[in-house]
């Protein structure tokens, strides 16, 4: 057993210190948590050899940001997991800014160009697979030209798709399945691959169906095509955040039981703003994580 210190202050602006003890709790591994609500922590108390801090934080960062100090040893006992966490503040808040970002894992490396590029090209190889294929010939009625070698169009053509255009759903996959967490990702690899090999043992003669390399390539192009969408989406809201991020002051003060605390905006976590105009001034008032802060800027 182990016992590790995580930064929740994110999630208690929105819970109360029990429910985020309590989803923190239902993460399976998870023998114990105790929500220390002022210092803003929770000690967890996991089995390392079934689950690790990074996967606790992948499955509760929806409500939250999450960041993990170092693992202390099991001995140590809730004092030192504290100890920790009080010595290394500043790396703890820096990484709080980023954390959103590094766990989107089912994305890591991705980016819009690199779907569209894989997407072009492989609806490029897709269209003569499904112009040479069987099945569709027989439901539009026509007859695709025939020479030497048209047979291997399907096979040939669909295997690079799949080993070109389906890689980044692969490599997806085996990230979600170390983690632990199947996702979208595992779901097209499994489709993918089972149909790249039922195809190539129809196609080897060794057993007799249709094989089903239309399906695949246009299923690989397919998705392809939806996760350059979300890319582009996802980088678009990200962009919207970072313009939002700039309003923000340089200074707030926090008011909480233990008085008030000067502190710069970085470290207030989630923030709502309300803006009231007044001639060429204006106030900002914000409220950040678990205490009332203010500040104003003209």
């Amino acid at each position: 057993m182990r016992t590790s210190v995580i930064e929740v202050g994110d999630l208690l602006t929105a819970s109360s210190p029990d429910e985020v003890g309590k989803r923190i709790g239902e993460v399976p591994g998870v023998e114990s948590v105790s929500v220390d609500h002022a210092a803003e922590s929770a000690t967890v108390r996991y089995d390392e050899t079934r689950i690790e801090v990074a996967e606790i934080k992948s499955l509760v960062q929806r409500s939250g940001r999450i960041v993990a100090a170092p693992p202390a040893a099991s001995t140590g006992g809730d004092h030192e997991g504290h100890a920790a966490a009080e010595a290394l503040p500043a790396k703890s808040e820096v990484a709080s800014g980023h954390s959103g970002h590094g766990n989107h894992d089912k994305h890591a490396g991705h980016s819009p160009a690199m779907f569209r590029d894989r997407f072009w090209l492989s609806l490029a190889l897709t269209v003569p697979v499904v112009i040479w294929s069987v099945h569709i010939q027989e439901l539009l009625g026509y007859r695709a030209p025939t020479f030497p070698g048209s047979d291997w169009i399907g096979p040939v053509l669909s295997t690079v798709v799949f080993l070109y255009g389906g890689l980044v759903f692969l490599q997806g996959a085996l990230r979600e399945l170390r983690s632990r967490l199947p996702g979208m990702m595992t779901l097209i690899s499994l489709a993918i691959t089972v149909a790249f090999l039922f195809s190539w043992v129809v196609q080897l003669g060794l057993i007799e169906a249709d094989a089903l390399w239309w399906e695949l390539a246009t299923l690989v192009t397919i998705m392809l095509l939806g996760h350059w969408i979300e890319m582009r989406s996802i980088n678009q809201a990200e962009g919207a955040l970072k313009e939002l991020a700039k309003l923000l002051p340089d200074t707030a003060t926090r008011i909480t039981d233990g008085g008030r605390r000067r502190l710069p905006s970085a470290r207030c976590g989630t923030v709502t703003w309300c803006w009231f105009a007044r001639a060429r001034a204006f106030l900002r008032t914000a409220w950040c994580e678990r205490g009332r802060a203010t500040s104003t800027r003209r």
